[in-house]
């Protein structure tokens, strides 16, 4: 434990990052654009006009998982993120698995996004131009760009995602302010928030729809991964992820609301049945925001692609610091004061999930639809892990630190219990290939990570400086 007890900086730029950017990283992981234009219709299904307070719901459990890893961060800061809060809470053997658990989903996840962002980029120039490029060619070529950008700097590219993720949340809150100003389809109601008409639903219809609000926040812990290149990440870390959470709900409940008294309460089969009814609601009621919107799609992805390629790679980086990858992706740029080889090996790896995909016959969509279901199924276990390390850390210290038992023991609980709600999701039995076979993949990866992680023990963890 004490050879982690306090990470080095490595060259790493402790000033680089403010509040801001920290908080505009973690809600640009979060991709609230592409994230609403996919799964409406999918919740919509499940839970019908109720969808606004499905994501309240799953927004308060999230936020009590943000909170309890914020309240981590404060007290162990580290690019390691949850991997380090493993070794706090666990020690050193569940903490490498868990790190490479988690490495292997933001893998699956970054991959995902990468085949969405060249098959997204490709439909664009064909709408546009009517020339067709192939999906992975361009998914190459976006993250050889992303990962420029992000070699760079961490300024440079947490800035550039700033203005791609104003763009995505401007247009949905405008789309949404549209629909209130000419009252809905015959008018607003409250009856999408009303508690007892939601408590009629079907326990599956609720679950489902949890299932899905939820992975609707996955990443929204991105913002860590920088807690060493801002100047008081103790200050920080507690606004940029609890305030990303916040924000990214209150969107999240506008714009379903939105959709339930934009096409009518009683039309919810219709928005199940749209396969884009946020363009949709577009037409209807912001008709000149329209055109824009599919490009508001892309500036999402891409700003996702940069957020979590930064705050993934650093993962990379405090392994390699740890002695359990190779040293080179330990280095810090020079000039740029970036992780340079991490960042330059975790986006060349993120090729391979889309790259299978393209091998599989896959499109574009089905390759991040499967790739992704593996990618959240490994970041939520880890999730659960991490949030209920904080009171096995806490009881640790032996009085050291001010025992507070709500933050320390009932946040984190209630932050743990929101993510078994997906996980019963995920491990259903009867689903379609390729997910119902995550489960074991996920439990073969969990015993060989655990392996793995005693293998490389026999060497000794980099000590802080």
């Amino acid at each position: 434990m004490s050879a982690v007890k306090n990470e080095a900086m490595e060259g790493l730029d402790k000033k680089a990052l403010s509040t801001f950017d920290l908080l505009v990283a973690g809600m640009s992981y979060m991709a609230p654009g592409f994230s609403l234009f996919f799964t409406t219709a999918l919740v919509a299904g499940a839970v019908g006009i109720h969808m606004p307070l499905i994501y309240i719901f799953a927004g308060l459990g999230v936020i009590c998982t943000g909170a309890a890893l914020a309240e981590f961060s404060k007290l162990a800061p580290s690019a390691g993120s949850l991997q380090v809060f493993l070794t706090r809470g666990y020690g050193l053997t569940i903490s490498t698995a868990g790190g490479l658990v988690l490495l292997f989903g933001y893998l699956c996840l970054q991959g995902g996004i990468s085949a969405l962002f060249g098959g997204w980029t490709s439909h664009l120039i064909e709408m546009w131009t009517g020339i067709h490029i192939h999906w992975l060619v361009l998914t190459i070529v976006g993250v050889l760009i992303c990962t420029w950008l992000m070699v760079r700097g961490v300024a440079i590219s947490i800035k550039a995602t700033l203005v791609l993720f104003l763009i995505e949340f401007a247009l949905v809150f405008l789309i949404s302010v549209a629909v209130f100003f000419y009252g809905g389809k015959t008018g607003l109601s409250a009856e999408p928030f009303s508690l007892s008409a939601f408590s009629e639903l079907p326990v599956t219809s609720i679950a489902i729809g949890m299932v899905l609000a939820t992975f609707s926040f996955v990443g929204f812990e991105g913002a860590i991964s920088f807690a060493e290149e801002t100047q008081d990440p103790g200050k920080a870390m507690p606004v940029a992820v609890i305030g990303g959470v916040v924000g990214i709900a209150v969107l999240y409940v506008i714009a379903m609301y939105a959709v339930a008294v934009g096409f009518g309460t009683d039309q919810m089969a219709t928005v199940a049945g749209d396969p884009e009814p946020i363009a949709t609601l577009a037409g209807l009621y912001a008709s000149p925001l329209k055109p824009f919107l599919e490009l508001a799609i892309w500036t999402s992805i891409v700003a996702n692609m940069m957020a979590a390629g930064n705050a993934n790679a650093r993962i990379l980086f405090n392994m390699a610091r740890e002695n359990l990858l190779p040293a080179s992706f330990r280095e810090v740029h020079a000039k740029n004061k970036t992780p340079h080889f991490a960042i330059i090996g975790f986006m060349l790896l993120t090729l391979l999930p889309a790259a299978a995909g393209w091998a599989a016959g896959w499109d574009y969509l089905t390759t991040f639809g499967n790739i992704i279901g593996l990618g959240a199924l490994l970041a939520l276990l880890v999730y659960m892990a991490a949030t209920i390390a904080l009171p096995v850390y806490i009881s640790k210290l032996n009085g050291s630190v001010k025992h507070r038992p709500f933050v320390h023991w009932v946040v984190p609980g209630i932050g743990a219990a929101v993510w078994l709600i997906p996980l019963w999701g995920a491990l259903q039995p009867g689903q379609a290939f390729p997910f119902n076979v995550y489960p074991w993949i996920a439990a073969a990866l969990i015993v060989g990570s655990v392996l793995v992680a005693r293998f490389l023990q026999r060497s000794p963890p980099v000590t802080a400086n």
